[in-house]
């Protein structure tokens, strides 16, 4: 029964990444059906043990704090839906527990899909860099950013950045040469680096130097990280040869740093999103003011933030969006000081284990072959990255988000069940 059940699973798995790309409709539906295997297979199967784990407790409460705190909420009937089933993806990261303990060569399948969405993105972003035109669909409206097949949302180099300590853990699951694998791992960290600079997604590209300074960490890497290191340089002055994407990335250093002496968080927007949560925050600090209250609260004369009135997108209040645009100050005003608590313990957690797992690795020198120790590493900072309190960030409950979010946490379980 599970052999006729994963015929069909495996090419859900392949099609994730992929289905991404495309927009929320089609993850959700994959989410959906794996989901639903997953109940199916726990009423044919005794497998009480998938639920018997910290993080199925863990987020069963936070699942609860959620719906809670949303119902009480000015705005629940704008959230409420998203409150009631954002436990979906728990049940995405029991179901992917489940598959990777049943057959171990799923993650083969996740990496053929990461990799094929690579293909395609690298594909009609180099054309589009050439050519100054789309294989399909409309270009970018930037001179100095791609979105590719993402059309207006401009995550193109955020998707490619997240998926990379994925796609780099899955090739561990491979019984290839040595060789190999440095070749095949030199050509997915060049691809999503041209990716993510032709993005000229800036967190993006901080996300994709911690990537690297993990592999300065690693032993039998630095050799290299070294090499791939002087390329990816070599490359990333090659784009810089073109003047809006010099100005995207270097004048922004030049201009952001600091303004009338004072310290701007990233960007002059970014800078006044802040300055807006900070004043939300401080109206309902121990429970916050409710899931997706941002949008309705930032407009407000009390909250409103106009910092920067001569910035380049007009004199509009920059300080006012969907929401908070950082996951820290996100779960700090929607959730107070109980949701923060949460939030730092899973990231602390998390860095725990990160720097244990490559402690051990180092330790034991084993083959990176089917290395449990540095799989972790690459699946906890996969989570890391998407929790990371210092830089912009989507929105937390975003489902887009979510989908890469909780992947890694069922192979976790998986790798670290005794």
């Amino acid at each position: 029964m599970i052999q006729i059940i994963n015929s069909y699973i495996k090419y859900l798995f392949f099609l994730l990444p992929l289905s991404l790309i495309t927009g929320p409709l089609i993850p959700e539906i994959i989410v959906f059906f794996l989901i639903i295997n997953f109940f199916f297979v726990s009423t044919k199967l005794d497998i009480d043990y998938v639920f018997k784990n910290n993080f199925f407790k863990l987020f069963v409460i936070i699942s609860l704090f959620i719906i809670t705190r949303n119902y009480f909420s000015d705005y629940f009937f704008k959230n409420y839906l998203n409150s009631f089933f954002y436990f979906r993806f728990t049940m995405f990261s029991l179901a992917i527990y489940l598959i990777d303990l049943q057959n171990r060569n799923f993650k083969k399948i996740l990496f053929y899909g990461i990799i094929s969405a690579y293909i395609l993105l690298f594909t009609d972003t180099l054309f589009e860099y050439f050519f100054q035109d789309r294989v399909y669909g409309l270009k970018s409206i930037y001179d100095s950013r791609i979105s590719s097949f993402f059309g207006d949302e401009y995550v193109m180099g955020s998707f490619s950045v997240r998926f990379l300590p994925l796609a780099i853990f899955t090739l561990f699951w491979f019984d290839i040469k040595k060789s190999d694998y440095y070749l095949i791992l030199f050509s997915i960290l060049l691809v999503t680096g041209i990716l993510v600079i032709l993005s000229g997604e800036r967190t993006a590209l901080l996300l994709f130097f911690i990537v690297c300074i993990i592999f300065i960490l690693l032993k039998k890497f630095t050799t290299f990280f070294l090499i791939h290191l002087f390329i990816f340089l070599t490359v990333f002055l090659y784009f810089l040869q073109n003047n809006n994407y010099n100005e995207r990335y270097l004048g922004f250093l030049k201009k952001n740093n600091y303004i009338n002496k004072e310290f701007i968080f990233f960007t002059e927007e970014h800078h006044s999103l802040m300055l807006t949560s900070f004043k939300i925050i401080k109206s309902n600090l121990l429970f916050g003011t409710g899931g997706k209250s941002f949008s309705f609260l930032c407009g407000k004369d009390e909250f409103k933030t106009i910092t920067y009135p001569n910035n380049d997108i007009g004199n509009e209040d920059i300080g006012c969006s969907t929401h908070p645009h950082n996951v820290f100050l996100q779960v700090f005003l929607e959730y107070g000081i109980l949701g923060i608590i949460i939030y730092l313990g899973i990231f602390t957690h998390v860095i725990f284990k990160l720097f244990l797992n490559i402690f051990e690795y180092n330790k034991r020198g084993l083959s990176i072959y089917k290395n449990k120790n540095l799989s972790l590493v690459f699946l906890y900072l996969s989570l890391l990255m998407n929790i990371f309190p210092f830089i912009p960030s989507g929105s937390l409950f975003n489902n887009w988000f979510s989908i890469i979010l909780y992947m890694p946490i069922g192979f976790i379980l998986s790798l670290e069940k005794k």
